[in-house]
């Protein structure tokens, strides 16, 4: 469980989400949603993400404005309720069935865009933003951390610079931290696995990784041959890479 990379990390039993109890929509495209049973109850001490900060907040006495006086069970329920899926299936039936799957617009293409309501009639059809409207400055984030350099109220590139400065990291080539750590990582999104979820599954592992000369299976380093050389690195070799974190 991460509480935050910049007051440091807590490690807690979290269990998988083959042991808890949870309401989950398909991210790709918002056209399913699922009621994810537990397959096995958990595993020692092990509690879920939720069921854990329950705890935190009880030791805060922030325990009944957390959870506002529902159990899982009720949470689950509510994310059915608030999907829009409602009037084409019923709780029962879902529960039963497990999951659903929206059916396709039989007149889509004659379907208006979401956002026409809001074009032909901003003030009738708000965004969900403060004002209603498209925001290029962000007033809380003014209100709210208003010397905050890497959170401006207009967002822009930064490179970051020294703490001295107020900056918490420091991305430039040129800067102090460049001089220990002069190189930066750039990590693409898995073509197999999400994260470093189910990447040592032994076909995954065979097809994303590499095999070292000690036998275990690396994950991939492509570094510039001007740069490896510099370092005296050849293909094959381990590398360990890391920073002051």
């Amino acid at each position: 469980m991460d509480c935050g990379t910049e007051l440091g990390d807590i490690i807690l039993p979290i269990n998988t989400k083959h042991e808890k109890y949870d309401f989950t929509a398909s991210s790709a495209n918002v056209d399913g949603m699922y009621l994810e049973k537990k397959a096995i109850e958990p595993i020692g001490e092990s509690k879920s993400d939720y069921e854990t900060v329950c705890e935190i907040a009880k030791k805060l006495n922030f325990y009944n404005e957390w959870t506002r006086g529902k159990s899982i069970d009720e949470w689950v329920k509510m994310g059915y309720d608030i999907s829009g899926w409602k009037d084409l299936i019923s709780w029962d039936e879902f529960s039963k069935k497990g999951y659903f799957c929206q059916p396709a617009n039989p007149k889509w293409a004659d379907a208006k865009p979401s956002s026409e309501a809001f074009y032909n009639d901003p003030a009738k059809n708000p965004l969900q933003t403060p004002t209603g409207k498209i925001e290029f400055f962000s007033q809380r984030l003014a209100d709210n951390f208003p010397n905050d350099k890497e959170r401006p109220p207009v967002a822009h590139y930064v490179i970051g610079g020294p703490a001295s400065e107020g900056w918490f990291h420091d991305e430039s080539p040129f800067g102090e931290r460049a001089k220990k750590y002069p190189l930066l990582e750039m990590s693409s999104n898995r073509t197999w696995g999400e994260h470093q979820q189910c990447t040592d599954i032994p076909w995954v592992r065979e097809i994303s990784k590499v095999p070292g000369w000690d036998g275990y299976w690396y994950e991939p380093l492509r570094i510039h041959p001007t740069d490896a050389a510099k370092r005296g690195i050849v293909d094959g070799d381990i590398v360990k890479m890391f920073n002051e974190r």
